[in-house]
Formats: C-alpha cells, structure tokens, sequence
C-alpha cells in the first residue's frame, strides 16, 4: 500500500480546551507568550501520537488580523513589540517557530520519531477571517500580505501548508507569494458542508483545481476544516482533477455558520459524536480514496490522531517513523 503521512490535529481548539480560558479575539497567539509550555506540549502531544508534519501555531497572526486586533497585542506582547502590529508579526511567528523546533527536539530526544522524519510547516491561513471569501483582499494586496507571512516563515520550515483557503483568488495569491521560495506548497481548500462539491465563495471545486494545472500548481492539493462527511464527498472529485498528492483533515464542528469575521470560537459547538474512534473510521475511508497526508483540524486532539494512526496501521498502511 502507499505510504501515509499523518499531520497534526486542532491546535488552537486544543490549547483551549486545556487552558479553561475564555477565547479573546487573538486569544490563540497569546497563549505564545503567556503559556509557551502548553503550547509545546501540544506540539509534543501530536507528535507522540503519530503525527509527522507539525504546523506553526500563528494561524491568526496575519498583517489584517493583527492590524485589525492591534489594541489586543499590549495585553500579552512585550511593549517594543506591541507598539506596532509589523513588529508583533515578527515576534508572533518567531515565537511560534521556537515553540514548535523545540517540540521536534524533544520528540527526537526521547526517541518519539527518528531524527528527520518531522517537517514544520509554515501556516499560510486566510488573512481576515475563516469561511468567509467575501472579506478576502483584493489579490494584489494578499499577495502583499502573504509573501510577509512567507518571509517570516521561511527560515524556520521545511514547507508551506495554505489552509482553509475558500478561493481561487487565495490560491493564486499564495501561489505568487511563494514562487521564489524553495520550500514545497500544499494547499488545503475547505468546502461548503452543505454543497461539497463546491469551496466556500461557490465556486465549483472541480474547476478551482483544474485552473492549476499540476506544473504550476501546488505540490499537493488537501481538504480541510469542513464536515468529515463534506470531506469524503468532496475527495473524489479533488483527485479526478489532479495526479498530485493529495489530503484531508476535517473539524469537529456542529457547524460554523456562526462564526463571524472577528468573532471567536466559542461560538461553535462540537460534534458528541466525532470521537476519536469515529475520526479514524473517516481516516480509513479517506485512504481508501487515495488520500495519503491526513490529519486532524479544529476540535480533532492528539487522541483522534493516535486513534487514525493505530487504525491505519492495522489496515496495513505503512506509516512513517
């Protein structure tokens, strides 16, 4: 059988959950600062239950974001740093960076995975909100913000995980911001729970990817942050339209119609029934349609990633390290 590469699960739903705090906007980059040991333990945690491929916990900290957020930074960034929101970028994403090399030390260090088999991947997240393609920057502007968030990265990782991007204008503008960057793209779509056969601006899923052909597109097309089922009905039609890897890692969300541009999470609620046992019955089903790099998004925890490994282990799915 192919070769699996597990990814990590939901890392700020995570972070949350174990903190007890309550959500503030940017309320998943403060925990860099206030409680850096809890987020390398999470990396840790999902590493420890099968994950190779780590990706920064920076995923709300884009120009838009902290600009538009920027009275929240002086709650929990040293002041230097708070006084502007291009400085707070800086030190956000080298935070996170440190947080997660670390992560990979230590899980190298304790025998956890064989010293080479963890990549970093550098988070490249919609720049204002999530699910939401008409607060999208026009493309010039968001290739602009996304080659900042490329340069800040790049040193740190092996490669670039575009996630959750719900339209072609994203990918056009993540593929630009990259071009020049010799790290390998992925990009993850997240499409319509009720319609998968579209992304979330509408436009037909089939049609965004068949306007990349695979010379010029991405390295490796996925799935993301949609329903499970969503997910399993979408995949097919993503691998008629590309001969590239390809991917999916879902949420445990009832839904996120609720969530608006700015809000905060606790406005969504998580699926009784997305247990890690049910998770990994999705992963198998997953690879059974050729995906070949699975993980988990938001409300998926180390444990849903432990219980996809075992179950893809005893499939027969060979599974790195």
């Amino acid at each position: 059988m192919t070769s699996l590469t597990l990814l990590d699960g939901g890392n700020a739903q995570e972070i949350w959950h174990r903190s007890g705090e309550n959500p503030a906007r940017l309320w998943s980059l403060s925990c860099l600062f206030s409680d850096p040991d809890l987020v390398r333990q999470v990396h840790l945690d999902f590493l420890r239950a099968g994950s190779r491929v780590l990706t920064l916990h920076n995923y709300a900290a884009t120009p838009s974001r902290l600009w538009r957020d920027r009275d929240e930074l002086p709650g929990f960034l040293p002041a230097a740093d708070a006084a502007d929101p291009a400085t707070a970028l800086t030190a956000l994403h080298r935070q996170a960076a440190r947080l997660a090399t670390e992560a990979r030390e230590a899980a190298y260090a304790e025998g956890t995975a064989p010293a080479g088999s963890i990549r970093l991947a550098g988070c490249l997240p919609p720049l204002v909100a999530s699910y939401h393609a008409e607060v999208i920057p026009p493309e010039e502007e968001a290739i602009a913000e996304y080659r900042q968030l490329v340069a800040v990265q790049a040193e740190a990782v092996d490669l670039f995980l575009a996630e959750t991007l719900s339209s072609q204008r994203e990918v056009r503008a993540v593929l630009a911001a990259t071009a020049e960057i010799d790290r390998p793209l992925w990009v993850a779509l997240t499409v319509d729970d009720e319609n998968p056969a579209a992304v979330r601006s509408g436009e037909s899923l089939a049609d965004l990817v068949a306007a990349f052909p695979d010379a010029a597109g991405p390295e490796a097309w996925l799935l993301n942050c949609s329903t499970p089922e969503a997910i399993t009905a979408a995949l097919p039609l993503l691998r008629e339209r590309t001969a590239k890897p390809c991917g999916a890692y879902a949420n445990g969300f009832v839904s996120v119609t609720e969530l608006a541009p700015g809000g905060t999470v606790d406005s969504l609620r998580r699926r009784p029934e997305a247990s890690p046992q049910r998770y990994a019955e999705w992963a198998g089903e997953w690879a059974g349609m050729g995906a070949t790099l699975i993980g988990g998004c938001c409300e998926t925890g180390p444990e849903h990633l432990r219980a996809a490994a075992e179950a893809l282990r005893q499939a027969g799915y060979p599974l790195p390290g």
